[in-house]
């Protein structure tokens, strides 16, 4: 254990209270210990004397190096824990079936335990309160029973299975659901073995109808987007960046009134797009406010996004657009980041006074031409500033600059 951790645990007479050691906490009246907090402050092994603690109620011991020891099985016997997060600790080999003795756990978090692997879950089946869990990077291939085992989880409002290499489960083997559960956040995104995970959706938007996110970053999909989303109508993020989707925005997602994250980079997009914007003019206009388009085949002109009210993020770099962008067509006053560098732009930069909230702006390789607008001089909040690889011409003056303070990183023609 790391010396600063341990300064204040000693057999000195002052010193002998554990519970005033730092990171144990203890019962108010009984002086039990309830919470051991070591996250980032332990290696080596796990001692057995934890066993004494039978009325730990929370386990913290992430960021350590274990040094590529095993999961210890005694943790599966304390039996009163509600908390266990050993994410990004250094263990490694299978997930112990004695986890599932842990009937009372709310939250688990075992993502980035690089080296750890479990070939069914049957013992995660048995924390039927589990609120959250966290099992990204754990390696699951041979796991074909792990949507039965999610399918007990009656109280799960946050599953993270990222990077986990699930199997695919045939739709004739999709376990039946009875009754829906809290789930809000899923997440099954770098799932490269899962050739139909739109199907697996479908399955989770009846175990749960009240998603409020959604990522499928990563899965090689290679479709368009199919109307599994139109009836999640408490959708708030969703993530479908780095697939092969193709196509463009469907018009329903215009229609999904709580949505404010929309990922739709690296994919095959190809439509203009005027007509990807002209989808999402329902009453997502109002709510959207991270809107993520690049590196895709977008094509046309820049169309007036000053509908979209509560946008603060805007990513479009690395796609085709083209023309000129119109003074008035950036009324965006919530606007915090505009990329739009590695398009085909032309014309003079547009007026930006309007874009109060601005931090981020790339403009780079375009071909923006004319001056430089001096209303980037009023731009007071800007962070991150480039302008480079056009053909703005003329002098950087006083009024171009001055004003812009946080200035950071400046990259001019």
């Amino acid at each position: 254990m790391l010396r600063d951790q341990l300064s204040s645990w000693s057999n000195d007479e002052n010193k002998r209270d554990c519970c005033k050691w730092r990171g144990v906490h203890c019962h108010n009246r009984t002086n039990h210990v309830t919470r051991l907090n070591f996250g980032g402050h332990v290696r080596g092994k796990i001692s057995p004397s934890l066993l004494e603690l039978q009325h730990l109620r929370y386990l913290d011991l992430s960021f350590n190096d274990f040094e590529l020891a095993p999961i210890p099985e005694l943790i599966g016997s304390l039996s009163e824990l509600r908390y266990l997060n050993l994410a990004a600790c250094d263990f490694s080999g299978p997930i112990p079936q004695r986890l599932g003795n842990l009937s009372k756990l709310l939250y688990l978090d075992l993502h980035d335990v690089f080296h750890c692997y479990s070939e069914n879950l049957d013992w995660l089946s048995s924390h039927s309160s589990l609120e959250y869990a966290d099992l990204s990077t754990i390696n699951l291939t041979m796991a074909h029973n792990w949507l039965q085992a999610i399918s007990k989880l009656g109280y799960i409002k946050e599953l993270h299975l990222a990077f986990t290499d699930v199997p695919e489960i045939p739709l004739s083997l999709l376990p039946k659901i009875n009754g829906s559960t809290p789930l809000a956040i899923l997440d099954l995104s770098r799932n490269w073995y899962l050739s139909t995970p739109f199907t697996l959706i479908r399955w989770f938007s009846n175990f749960s109808t009240g998603l409020t996110s959604v990522n499928l970053n990563g899965n090689r999909m290679s479709s368009p987007i199919p109307d599994i989303f139109e009836d999640m109508i408490s959708l708030e993020n969703l993530n479908l960046g780095k697939n092969n989707l193709e196509g463009g925005v469907p018009k329903y997602l215009g229609n999904l009134s709580s949505l404010r994250g929309l990922y739709l980079h690296d994919n095959k997009f190809t439509r203009e797009f005027i007509e990807l914007m002209m989808n999402l003019s329902g009453p997502v206009a109002k709510t959207l406010e991270y809107l993520d388009l690049r590196r895709n085949s977008i094509s046309g002109l820049f169309p007036n996004m000053s509908r979209f009210s509560s946008l603060s993020e805007l990513k479009l770099q690395e796609n085709q657009l083209s023309g000129s962008i119109q003074d008035g067509y950036l009324q965006l006053p919530s606007l915090t980041l505009l990329h739009l560098s590695s398009n085909q732009f032309t014309g003079p930069v547009p007026d930006l006074s309007s874009l109060s909230s601005l931090k981020q702006l790339s403009l780079d390789n375009n071909m923006f031409n004319g001056t430089l607008t001096e209303s980037i001089g009023r731009l007071y909040k800007l962070e991150v500033l480039w302008i480079g690889s056009n053909l703005v011409e003329g002098i950087i003056t006083e009024p171009h600059l001055f004003n812009l303070s946080r200035l950071e990183i400046l990259d001019l023609p």
